[in-house]
């Protein structure tokens, strides 16, 4: 593209995921999860790798953690907002397993040749579920909440 071409000024990403399953507790441990975005051009490298990391916890807390919120006496929804998700933390995300890798496309895409790089990062939320699949031939149902012990053993025939 030359400099005044009509032009995506969005970043584009891929993922890949590595996962363990405990088919006897539903619980799923994210080994290694590699995401790759391009950035167009890198203004500010850090900045850009933090935010490649945060796409990969947003895509760990998308498929272990966020989700609606029920009672487990009555299944009321009690809540459906991202403050009632259950977040993770450090006890939970090592990151460690992220492979992080910035993508620098040269073009004329924005300001500078940078690309906003925000939704990019977190938007193969679906590979963890990939990885699940490839490791148990299951699905797991992420429509309504998230890839929890529960669903995990529902997927596997075990609850």
């Amino acid at each position: 593209a030359q400099i005044g071409d009509a032009c995506n000024t969005t970043g584009s990403a891929a993922a890949a995921c590595e996962v363990a399953v405990d088919p006897e507790t539903g619980e799923v441990e994210v080994l290694n999860i590699w995401n790759a975005v391009d950035t167009g051009t890198t203004l500010f490298y850090q900045g850009v790798m933090k935010e490649i990391g945060s796409g990969c916890e947003i895509m760990i807390g998308y498929n272990n953690y966020y989700g609606d919120v029920f009672d487990p006496t009555t299944a009321a929804c009690l809540g459906m907002a991202y403050g009632c998700f259950n977040h993770p933390t450090t006890m939970d995300i090592n990151p460690a397993s992220f492979h992080l890798l910035d993508v620098e496309i040269d073009d004329a895409a924005g300001a500078l040749g940078a690309r906003g790089i925000g939704e990019p990062c977190v938007t193969n939320a679906g590979v963890i579920n990939c990885a699940f699949f490839n490791a148990t031939g299951k699905w797991v149902d992420w429509e309504h909440g998230a890839g929890n012990a529960a669903k995990v053993l529902k997927a596997l025939g075990k609850a």
